[in-house]
């Protein structure tokens, strides 16, 4: 085995574990998301809050036409009581109470409708609720199949560490550093397979000499466009 293939062989090595630790850093990302579920709880605050007032609205106009039910009451009492003798004022309080009865029903009908409203404002805390409850149970299903595959990605990427020792051995150690140093500026590639007459990263066309002496040479050979070690099989 030529030096370009023990390179080769390293790549594929590196590869496992460039992936593997990509994939722990993207399931991390994910676990670490919380704007939906921040999302969904802003909402259901919203929905509480506005429940609360439309609560205070209901309790006010409950308030108000207790007010003028008393008043109501009062000037029925004055009206036929028999404490008041004079015509004049028992028509106004007659007049009074027509008014106070008139201004009952539409308080009523207020009453009812902020009633409405509010029965309206806890439909959308239930649902809100709801939603909430049900993006929670799908985050912790979602976070328990994510860390099971972490931790599995863990333990691939011990036994990568050591297939990786173990084939770096076979190198120099100054090939070694060029193989590193490559693998951490060209995102992970440091070695580019020739296929087809062409590199397999970025494309270009490799001369069918060089493609040879890649095949035969135990010499280093780079990509002339983006700077890769060459394996030609």
């Amino acid at each position: 085995m030529n030096l370009p293939s023990k390179l080769f062989e390293l790549q594929k090595v590196a590869d496992k574990l460039y992936f593997s630790q990509k994939r722990i850093f993207d399931i991390d990302q994910i676990l670490s998301n919380n704007d939906e579920v921040n999302t969904a709880t802003a909402l259901l605050d919203q929905a509480n809050l506005d429940l609360r007032q439309k609560e205070k609205h209901v309790q006010e106009k409950e308030g108000l036409g207790k007010e003028v039910q008393n008043k109501i009451a009062f000037s029925e009492s004055t009206l036929y009581g028999g404490m008041v003798k004079n015509p004049k004022e028992l028509q106004d309080i007659q007049k009074e109470l027509d008014s106070l009865k008139k201004r009952i029903k539409s308080m009523e009908d207020e009453h009812l409708n902020a009633i409405r409203d509010f029965e309206e404002s806890q439909k959308t805390v239930n649902s809100a609720e709801s939603e909430l409850q049900e993006l929670l149970v799908q985050k912790a299903l979602i976070a328990e199949s994510l860390m099971a595959e972490k931790e599995t990605l863990q333990n691939q990427i011990k036994i990568y560490n050591q297939e990786y020792v173990v084939t770096s051995s076979n190198l120099p150690e100054d090939v070694k550093q060029i193989f590193e140093t490559l693998f951490r500026t060209k995102k992970g590639k440091a070695v580019a397979f020739v296929d087809d007459s062409t590199c397999s990263v970025c494309g270009i066309t490799v001369r069918d000499s060089l493609i040879q002496q890649i095949k035969t040479s135990n010499q280093i050979t780079y990509c002339s466009s983006c700077g890769r070690m060459l394996f030609s099989d």
